[in-house]
C-alpha cells in the first residue's frame, strides 16, 4: 500500500488526537445499526521490560464507552510502501445472551470494524476495502462474565 496514504491516515488520527474531535462522537455500523461512542484516542508507547527504554508513538488507540477499542499501527515506513495493522477488541456483556456471545469472531467484530474504518477514513486514504491478512482469536473471561473478541498483536 502507498506510503503517502498510510502517512495521511496517521496524520488524520494525529489531528483528531490534538483536537479531541472524536471524543464523545457516536458512530453507527451500517450492517448492524450498532452504535459506538468514542470515549478517547491516544498514542501509545512501549516500555521495554528489560532495559526500560521507551519507544513513543507506537500507534493510535481509539477507545469506546462500552469497553471496546481499536488499535492502528504503522510499519514499513520506507519509500516503497507501508503496512497499517488494525487490532480490534469488542466488549460484549454476558447479558447479551448466548446468540451474541457465540457468534464467530469475524461476525461479532464486523460492526466495530465498520465504525473503525469510517472514523479513520482508511478506505479513502489506502484505497482498500479488505485486509490482506486476517488473524483472529477469541478470549472468554468467565470470571468477569464477559466476552472480548480480539485480533491480538503478532
Amino acid at each position: 500500500m502507498s506510503f503517502e496514504g498510510a502517512n495521511a491516515l496517521v496524520s488524520h488520527l494525529d489531528q483528531a488526537l490534538k483536537s479531541s474531535s472524536l471524543n464523545q462522537t457516536v458512530h453507527t455500523s451500517a450492517s448492524t445499526s450498532t452504535k459506538f461512542t468514542v470515549s478517547g484516542l491516544y498514542n501509545f508507547e512501549y516500555k521495554d521490560p528489560i532495559d526500560h527504554s521507551v519507544s513513543k508513538n507506537q500507534g493510535h488507540v481509539i477507545t469506546f464507552t462500552d469497553g471496546s477499542r481499536v488499535v492502528f499501527r504503522l510499519s514499513g515506513t520506507g519509500s516503497q510502501g507501508a503496512t497499517v495493522r488494525m487490532y480490534v477488541e469488542r466488549y460484549v456483556s454476558a447479558t447479551a445472551g448466548p446468540a451474541e456471545l457465540g457468534k464467530p469472531a469475524a461476525e461479532g467484530l464486523q460492526s466495530l470494524i465498520e465504525v473503525a474504518l469510517e472514523i479513520t477514513k482508511l478506505k479513502e486514504f489506502l484505497g482498500r476495502d479488505k485486509p490482506t491478512v486476517i488473524t483472529v482469536s477469541s478470549v472468554i473471561n468467565m470470571l468477569k462474565s464477559c466476552l472480548m473478541m480480539t485480533n491480538p498483536p503478532p
